[in-house]
């Protein structure tokens, strides 16, 4: 990874994205896919409007989002196709429509796993005039949303097919739950969830339902689907990448796009530390275990982090200088990102040349 040659300039902690890092992850997604329209790739990792742009740039036209701010995000920034992966109910689902209404130019649509909020859905979309894509959320083995395959998901589809403010828009099948690190048994664990859904959707297709299309992988299962040529795949991670993946699956060949630069704040030679002006407010505290992989400190032990300290043991190398320049790559990026209004872009060159705002950290950016 590059070190930011203007790097002066910037303050600490400091989010930044690598840009050339992101177009090699965003083209290496489209080889593994095979084409830029198997994708549908999910913004909530990046959550920007940048990048996304890059993204149609190389002819991907379909995106999924987990919140209505950043479906916004999206249809501000053009992009023709939007599912929103998330049950929304209360306000949520009535702010879903004004999307709708605002932006014609997207097709919006949505999910569930249960009637009564394809009921308010429908109601709904009938009262605006308008028709709604919904997604059918199938469980295949998570456990988390999801409604299993029988006779009231079969229900729900004819429902969502039926209904006249809706048009069913296929299943969606997120199969987070395998993340095996061995590639075989990955590939093993995303068959049997491939079978689940692929069974599901031979039995709506012979009822004479229309399934347009199934939504299947996120970053560490959608190679395993790539042969798959009627799905469609949905990784997020992957266009930022973070520790967690890299080191645990090593079988992804994606770039570290994303770092955060911190500075060596207090040394204490007594105790063989330091500490860097990186806390927990600053880098997701999730997972356990290391918050993020510190390049060229590989050997330094965490010690203790609050909310803007973190300290580590020393390195063979020695103590760091106050002020050093520290680079960290976050186990889990998605949070990670959220915790910072803008992301500072750092072209080929190592430049520090513009920022991006980080629009969808907010719940809401106007409606």
């Amino acid at each position: 990874m590059k070190k930011v040659r203007n790097s002066v300039r910037l303050p600490s902690p400091a989010l930044l994205f690598f840009e050339d890092a992101i177009r090699a992850n965003i083209d290496m997604a489209i080889k593994i896919a095979g084409s830029p329209g198997r994708l549908r790739p999910h913004v909530k990792t990046h959550k920007t409007a940048e990048l996304a742009a890059m993204a149609m740039a190389r002819g991907i036209l379909k995106f999924k989002c987990a919140t209505i701010a950043e479906a916004e995000m999206l249809a501000r920034a053009q992009a023709p196709d939007i599912l929103l992966s998330y049950t929304l109910v209360g306000r949520n689902a009535e702010r879903l429509i004004e999307l709708v209404l605002k932006y014609p130019h997207a097709k919006f649509s949505t999910l569930t796993d249960n009637l009564e909020v394809a009921h308010v859905l429908n109601t709904l979309a009938e009262k605006a005039k308008v028709k709604l894509g919904v997604f059918l959320d199938l469980d295949v083995g998570q456990h988390r949303t999801g409604i299993a395959p029988g006779p009231d998901a079969e229900a729900l589809y004819a429902y969502l097919s039926a209904a006249p403010g809706l048009s069913a828009g296929g299943l969606h099948c997120y199969d987070g739950h395998n993340h095996q690190r061995d590639l075989r048994e990955r590939q093993a664990a995303a068959a049997a969830c491939y079978v689940i859904a692929a069974d599901f959707r031979t039995t709506l297709l012979s009822s004479g339902l229309p399934v347009p299309e199934v939504v299947m992988g996120g970053t560490p299962t959608f190679p395993c689907y790539a042969s798959r040529q009627e799905l469609t795949l949905s990784p997020g991670t992957c266009f930022l990448h973070d520790y967690s993946y890299a080191s645990s699956f090593p079988d992804l060949r994606f770039e570290y796009a994303a770092a955060i630069l911190a500075r060596v704040v207090s040394r204490n030679s007594v105790m063989g530390t330091f500490t860097i002006d990186l806390g927990y407010k600053g880098i997701s505290a999730d997972p356990k275990g290391a918050r993020g992989f510190l390049p060229g400190y590989e050997d330094s032990v965490p010690v203790l982090q609050n909310e803007e300290h973190w300290v580590f043991t020393a390195p063979k190398k020695g103590l760091p200088s106050i002020g050093e320049e520290i680079y960290v790559i976050p186990t889990h990026i998605c949070p990670t990102v959220a915790l910072y209004e803008r992301a500072h872009i750092v072209d080929k060159d190592g430049v520090c040349f513009t920022e991006w705002r980080i629009a969808c950290r907010d719940r809401s950016i106007g409606i």
